[in-house]
């Protein structure tokens, strides 16, 4: 990797073996953007500037031919000769919004700045550090560009320090934006609801604004903030794709902007919606993350994978054993008792379990969702026992313990709500809104994120705990802080995600070793942002396998396997009451940290021992899903997507998993074609047959439909039905 500058053309060049990234100094001092994409050689790139005079636009400084409307740029304003979105704007004391940033000098600087009171990515890297200033208020920008040792990706972030004693105020301020000079594109976005979160969705760009959003003070399930480019034909297996997300977990924008001649310009950061930013001192915006393919989506997939299994996960799953956990919600809800959670452990344990994880309803006077977050004092008379006694129990059973819970709640029946009901999130003399019978903290205010932290600590010093799940519920509405002035109130949504993440980061500097896993109503909030604190992430609540396939393939795009939580549960669903099989259930759940969501006392002797070989076959193999290079095979989201199929590539071991939803009578021959072998070597398959992959990847894998006839009776049934799946693992052998 290296980072070029070329004095006479003032073009900056960003490379390593995989991908170049140019950029060029502007007549007036502006950065205009030159190239991303594949390797380029050479150390002239002034030719690749372009700037055509267009009819009937303004030009800037009465310079002919010299506007901004027909550049592209790195990070534009409005208010010029550029009347699309720009990526900032601010208000001055005189109400202008107008500002002119000149480049003024550069930096490369070899460790990584690390951005305050928010996660960023890390690694061997080099940072390219752009000033630029306004000469008019003396506010200075500072454009960061990220480069990695073997990674596709540029990381980005921007810098706001104001030298003057003028008020200012940031209206709104992006990420990142990435312009081009072409509008050929489809847009890839992963959008939902709760329950069945990021679905792949894809739409051809047309003229004027392509927007994706959340404006919950979360990610979110509706919209995930990562947008996909593909050009032209592009698709999973060919052609260029560019992609940009956040590494941040609060209200987003990302929008997709083509304007007349085709100028596309995509672009993402924190929603400008209610956010204003007083500008004492300085502002970082969160660190965006672009990554660039030129062999389809998948490419792009192992990118990201491998990008944040490394430079963003704190924990780094990919680096250790999972452990098979199973916590009790499914199992019992609220009901229940210490003795009681203890048999369920013990069964547990002899499946094979080695993690059993508390979950809601062990704190305050918890018996139902109405009552008592906030109150995180041991409800010893529900549990029988003390929480330190519990979790020895556990620990004396030989698995680990984990605890659920939700710090940015309160409860309206609750005695810190009884005390204190100003610190629920309110707009004064409105109403409040209820959310699954709660509201929420003001973790903007830090005295409460302290406070909430203190009380949390009471219970975990006294028992020997390895796991916390934390939850949260629901979003922030009546947005507003009674410890944030009047001129401020623009600044609630970030601060209260940044108290979010300072307690994450209190957590592990008193419990160092602690797992954290993510969790909002799901995956309300599955972005990088909390990946860079909880090494895993509830993938969603809705725990039916063929709903999951959906939710696992479409979160595949940008997160690694190693960050979704996948857990086999109850044979009659609970959220959906479909009836799938043990097998089927698991045959889904492999494809990432695998564990289970069941009553224990309540499995056959038959279930039990199906139960044991599932984690036998996952601790043989879990290094195949949780550090190989993932296909996605047959597609859920296809018209014909009865047949759903993926991959995991790990060294010489292959898994792959194929599911048939609904049984055919009579249907024709389907193959699937495998990915990522090497042609020329021969596999022993779990079928008992050998293959070569050049035969796997061209020809397919036979999918064998037992049926031909018309009655059942006319030939051997082998087992097959509706919601079956099957798992075949190669093993290379022979080149």
């Amino acid at each position: 990797m290296n980072i070029k500058y070329n004095k006479e053309e003032q073009t900056f060049h960003l490379y390593n073996e995989k991908i170049s990234y140019v950029m060029k100094v502007l007549l007036h001092g502006e950065i205009g953007h030159l190239y991303y994409g594949e390797r380029l050689y050479g150390d002239s790139f002034a030719h690749m500037y372009y700037q055509k005079h267009y009819p009937s636009v303004s030009v800037y400084r009465e310079v002919s031919g010299y506007s901004m409307s027909g550049m592209r740029q790195e990070y534009s304003s409005f208010g010029g000769t550029d009347f699309s979105v720009g990526s900032y704007t601010i208000r001055q004391a005189n109400g202008s919004k107008l500002s002119e940033f000149e480049f003024q000098s550069f930096k490369v600087l070899e460790d990584k700045p690390k951005i305050p009171n928010l996660p960023s990515s890390s690694g061997k890297s080099l940072t390219l550090e752009i000033k630029l200033v306004d000469q008019l208020t003396k506010v200075s920008m500072y454009l960061y560009y990220t480069i990695f040792a073997d990674s596709s990706v540029i990381a980005r972030s921007t810098r706001f320090v104001n030298k003057s004693l003028s008020p200012l105020y940031l209206e709104h301020a992006l990420s990142a934006q990435l312009d081009f000079d072409e509008n050929d594109f489809n847009l890839v976005q992963l959008d939902g609801a709760w329950a069945r979160e990021r679905n792949i969705t894809k739409r051809q760009i047309e003229q004027g604004r392509t927007i994706i959003e959340s404006t919950l003070g979360a990610s979110g399930h509706i919209q995930n903030p990562l947008m996909v480019l593909t050009k032209g034909n592009a698709d999973e297996y060919q052609g260029q794709v560019y992609a940009m997300t956040l590494v941040y977990s609060g209200s987003f924008i990302g929008t997709v902007d083509v304007a007349s001649h085709k100028r596309t310009r995509l672009s993402m950061g924190i929603h400008p919606l209610n956010f204003e930013w007083k500008l004492d001192d300085e502002f970082w915006t969160p660190e965006a993350i672009l990554n660039y393919s030129s062999c389809g989506i998948s490419n792009l997939t192992h990118e990201f994978h491998s990008f944040v299994r490394n430079n963003i996960m704190k924990l780094k799953p990919s680096f250790k054993r999972t452990k098979f956990l199973t916590n009790n919600w499914e199992a019992t809800y609220f009901n229940f008792n210490g003795p009681q959670i203890i048999e369920i452990a013990k069964e547990a344990k002899k499946c094979g379990c080695e993690m059993f994880v508390l979950d809601d309803g062990w704190f305050g006077k918890r018996n139902d969702d109405t009552s008592s977050l906030g109150d995180w004092q041991v409800n010893e008379q529900k549990l029988q026992m003390s929480m330190a006694t519990l979790s020895r129990e556990i620990k004396d059973i030989g698995l680990d313990f984990g605890i659920w819970i939700e710090p940015e709640m309160i409860s309206k029946e609750s005695d810190l709500y009884k005390i204190h009901p100003e610190l629920a999130i309110q707009t004064p003399n409105r109403r409040m809104s209820v959310g699954r019978k709660q509201f929420v903290l003001d973790f903007s205010n830090m005295d409460i994120v302290k406070s909430i932290f203190n009380q949390l600590t009471k219970v975990l010093d006294d028992i020997d705990f390895d796991y916390i799940k934390w939850d949260m519920n629901r979003n922030i509405t009546e947005a507003y802080s009674v410890s944030l002035t009047p001129d401020c109130q623009g600044e609630f949504y970030h601060r209260y995600i940044m108290g979010v993440y300072r307690l994450y980061e209190m957590l592990y500097e008193r419990y160092p070793n602690v797992i954290i896993e993510g969790c909002a109503g799901g995956g309300g909030r599955f972005d990088l942002g909390i990946l860079a604190y909880s090494s895993q992430i509830w993938t969603s609540d809705d725990t039916d396998p063929v709903e999951r396939l959906k939710t696992q393939f479409g979160t595949s795009i940008l997160y690694p396997l190693a960050s979704m939580v996948n857990h086999v549960s109850a044979v009659k669903n609970h959220q959906t009451g479909r009836v799938t099989s043990l097998d089927y259930k698991a045959a889904v759940a492999f494809f990432g940290n695998f564990g289970y969501e069941i009553n224990f006392l309540e499995l056959s002797d038959k279930e039990k021992i199906q139960i044991a070989k599932q984690m036998k076959f996952y601790d043989e193999y879990q290094d195949v899903f949780l550090k190989g290079k993932f296909y996605r095979l047959e597609s859920p989201f296809e018209a014909d997507s009865n047949l759903v199929s993926m991959m995991s590539v790990y060294n010489e071991t292959s898994v792959v998993g194929i599911y048939t939803n609904l049984y055919q009578t009579n249907a024709p021959v389907r193959r699937v074609k495998l990915k990522g072998l090497d042609a020329k070597a021969q596999y022993h398959c779990s079928d008992g047959n050998t293959y070569y992959g050049s035969e796997l990847m061209n020809i397919g894998y036979l999918v064998i439909n037992a049926t031909c006839g018309t009655s059942v009776f006319d030939f051997e049934h082998t087992g097959e039905s509706d919601f079956s799946s099957t798992i075949i693992v190669l093993k290379k052998y022979k080149i």
